[in-house]
């Protein structure tokens, strides 16, 4: 076996069978996202106006967008040499900066630490580039697409609202589509190795998950005097919680995409609309459990129903790109409706009431699963008793 150098250089990891854990240094990587997930429920949690959700929106896709670049890296590159921390430590820096001014959306310094985190995942793809010939092609469209983004970025620099803005949305819709143009040259190389992007996929939904319990719980201690009521709706804002973890885990995280380079790209841009919306559900839970007499407002109602039919739908979506399809998407769309109906007729519903209601329509595809569980387990039996 060759010495291993202390700088090493990248090299495709290519064997679909090869089992690779989740290591110390991406759970570590992972601690900053907390805080800029964080601070991005946060700004939701201010106030849950049209602005304010477009805002919250408009941010959340950049951070997502560095840590899903850095998670592709390292599932095609990844070494254990020490151009690996190296690199991770420097892209943490403008990742903390994303926090900093994540309350200032027309601050300079938001696009200014985007812009040098790109820089590095680019130096980072060119290296790798230069050092695997069977992925420059690839890494070739990678630098080009992700080059145009940042020097949208750093021309909005010297430019005022809103036209900054409209570079930074030009810039960020040229990112999301650069992957796309390398479907066609990523079939020369052999598929990843879906054995840890999954796993990372489900540490990042566990972050923004939190942010959930993050709402109820500081929700219940605004409160100066506890009552049942009270009590009662920390309860159920923990169910529902709870819930949104059941349905994720059984019926995605429990099963690997499709190992196509087509069904691996839907399912990552699925999953940047199911945290956006799993944070938004987090934000108006803390609403929900501060609001005045106990009654939430309609935008408040709206935001938690909307936020909650849409984790649902496009859980039902990610379902289509996995492997072993349950069939269970209808029971998802059904639900997502009823909670579309609980936001149109439930002006001025209590909050504890509005909880129940839209915890019991979570649990509708809970129980459908366990009853489908059921089914199949008792017939695999008679199955081979048949045989």
């Amino acid at each position: 076996m060759p010495e291993k150098t202390l700088w090493q250089k990248p090299r495709l990891h290519e064997n679909p069978h090869h089992h690779r854990k989740v290591s110390w240094l991406e759970l570590f990587f992972d601690l900053v996202f907390v805080v800029v997930i964080s601070e991005l429920v946060h700004v939701l949690s201010t106030s849950p106006t049209l602005e304010v959700i477009g805002n919250y929106l408009f941010l959340f896709i950049p951070a997502w967008w560095i840590w899903l670049g850095a998670t592709y890296y390292n599932e095609r590159f990844e070494t254990d040499g020490l151009e690996n921390r190296v690199f991770t430590f420097l892209l943490m820096l403008p990742i903390a900066g994303l926090a900093i001014f994540t309350h200032e959306i027309s601050s300079i310094g938001y696009g200014l630490c985007y812009m040098l985190a790109r820089i590095l995942l680019v130096l980072m793809w060119a290296r790798a580039a230069v050092h695997e010939k069977r992925f420059r092609p690839v890494g070739q469209i990678l630098i080009m697409g992700f080059g145009i983004s940042i020097a949208l970025f750093f021309v909005s620099l010297w430019l005022d609202p809103p036209y900054r803005f409209f570079l930074w949305i030009l810039a960020l819709c040229t990112d999301l589509v650069t992957p796309l143009f390398t479907l066609k040259r990523q079939r020369t190389l052999l598929n990843f190795s879906m054995a840890k992007l999954p796993e990372r996929i489900g540490l990042f939904v566990l972050i923004v998950m939190g942010e959930t319990l993050v709402g109820v719980i500081r929700g219940v201690a605004r409160h100066h005097h506890f009552s049942l009521k009270i009590v009662s709706e920390g309860i159920v804002g923990v169910a529902i919680s709870f819930a949104l973890w059941w349905i994720y885990f059984d019926f995605v995280a429990e099963r690997q995409p499709k190992n196509t380079h087509r069904a691996i790209f839907m399912w990552d841009y699925l999953h940047l609309i199911f945290v956006m919306a799993i944070g938004a559900v987090g934000a108006s839970l803390l609403h929900i459990l501060t609001s005045k007499h106990h009654i939430p407002t309609d935008s408040t109602r709206f935001l938690m129903v909307s936020a909650l039919a849409v984790s649902l739908v496009v859980i039902g979506f990610i379902e289509k790109f996995l492997e072993k399809d349950t069939c269970e998407m209808k029971i998802k769309y059904l639900s997502a409706l009823l909670l579309i109906a609980l936001g149109i007729w439930g002006h001025g519903i209590h909050s504890l009431y509005l909880l129940i209601a839209a915890l019991g329509v979570l649990l509708l595809p809970i129980l459908n699963s366990l009853r489908a569980r059921r089914y199949s387990d008792n017939a695999e039996p008679q199955e081979r008793s048949g045989a």
